[in-house]
């Protein structure tokens, strides 16, 4: 019964995952060709600048909150003021969060007429924060929360392909997210409250909002500094390239990477709230076993025909960013494992705490050797590409020691 739960929620996050890869491919392409390499650029600073934004209203209650959830599943009035305490932490956040914008579009002097896109971004991005997926996730109800995703990614799609047309209409892409994920924020509130009835039961204590505050403490600095070396190279390239064109490929090739990160965390997704309950830590050795050969054969494939694959996919302007996408393959094969070997496994042998070390060790490791680029005058979208791929490596060698020491 348990792993037929894991089976359909896995199941379910790979549809949602799915989508996520099959719009991408779609969605991507009309992008980097209307909008042209420079402002594709300014869309990749904005798009690297509302991750930070994203992780903040987050504030690490995917992860807390989600375990808190999955103990306390057969509480519902628990749940209730559980909900209700993070709702009021992340109203907070946005506060903030809008004072944090502004500062930053007046300091890095960001042209006015590119101020409308992070405006628009930023409000989709709220109002994303407040969808309560957390409760989801813990009670494993995937269901609804993946149709309502893909609902999001459809309105989305249709919203670009109608109006996208000249590079001129850039704000379009904000304010289509915005009117998704409000649609998505409705959706999530009426399917919510009859699960739980949290609008009957409002109801939430400054004890508790303390309590869960400084839980997720540990859970979103390390994500935000796993974040900022992750997208930090966008920024870098974007300072040191008036152009754009370097970040533009740069942050394609970047995007590519992602994508196919985002194949990989349904399964850490669904076996975290599963391996919190069971601690069956074997399951997680049985499908590494499988995937990673298979992973690597995928890889070599993509290695050999790379060049082709972009220019029929993305068109010839990017095919300066194929040694890009190759300087970041190794992190795209290794992250599956990395995925698993985090919050998952370690759940299942109390060393959770690993997982948050493990970010910083790697965030280390690549502020030196960043710092050695720069000395070195040797900082460009190829080397940035290879050191996020030396962290990556260094970040899952670091959990396999540690699961191999207390497991």
């Amino acid at each position: 019964m348990v792993k037929s739960s894991l089976f359909k929620n896995t199941v379910l996050l790979y549809l949602l995952k799915f989508s996520t890869v099959f719009f991408s491919m779609i969605t991507i392409p009309l992008q980097a060709r209307v909008l042209g390499v420079s402002y594709y650029g300014e869309l990749g600073i904005a798009t690297a600048l509302m991750t930070y934004f994203t992780l903040f209203i987050d504030f690490g209650f995917t992860i807390s909150a989600t375990g808190l959830v999955s103990k306390n599943r057969n509480n519902p009035i628990y749940i209730t003021e559980l909900f209700w305490s993070v709702s009021v932490i992340k109203l907070l956040i946005s506060v903030v969060s809008i004072i944090f914008l502004w500062i930053y579009l007046i300091l890095l002097r960001v042209e006015s007429s590119f101020y409308p896109l992070y405006i628009w971004f930023l409000i989709a991005i709220l109002i994303n924060g407040f969808l309560p997926d957390f409760v989801f996730r813990g009670l494993e109800k995937m269901q609804s929360f993946t149709y309502r995703t893909i609902f999001i990614r459809l309105i989305f799609t249709l919203l670009l392909f109608i109006f996208l047309k000249t590079k001129e209409d850039l704000n379009l892409i904000p304010v289509a997210t915005l009117i998704g994920n409000a649609l998505a924020l409705v959706w999530a509130l009426i399917d919510l409250n009859r699960i739980v009835n949290v609008f009957k039961y409002f109801r939430f204590n400054f004890k508790l909002i303390s309590e869960i505050f400084l839980d997720s403490v540990q859970f979103f600095i390390s994500r935000i500094v796993s974040v900022i070396y992750s997208s930090a190279g966008i920024f870098i390239l974007g300072v040191l390239d008036p152009s754009k064109v370097e970040v533009g490929y740069y942050s394609f090739a970047f995007r590519i990477a992602q994508m196919v990160f985002s194949i990989y965390s349904p399964i850490a997704d669904s076996l975290y709230p599963y391996l919190i309950r069971t601690k069956d830590l074997n399951i997680i050795y049985k499908i590494l076993k499988i995937t990673i050969p298979a992973l690597i054969i995928i890889s070599i494939i993509c290695f050999i025909f790379i060049k082709e694959l972009t220019v029929l996919i993305f068109g010839i302007e990017y095919i300066g960013a194929i040694d890009i996408i190759i300087s970041l393959i190794p992190s795209m094969i290794l992250m599956f494992p990395n995925y698993l070997l985090g919050f998952p496994a370690l759940s299942a042998i109390n060393r959770e705490k690993y997982a948050n070390i493990s970010i910083f060790l790697s965030f280390t490791v690549y502020v030196l050797l960043l710092l050695v680029l720069w000395i070195c005058h040797r900082i460009n979208p190829i080397s940035l590409g290879y050191l996020f791929s030396l962290t990556t490596i260094i970040e899952v060698i670091f959990r396999a020691l540690i699961i191999k020491k207390y497991s």
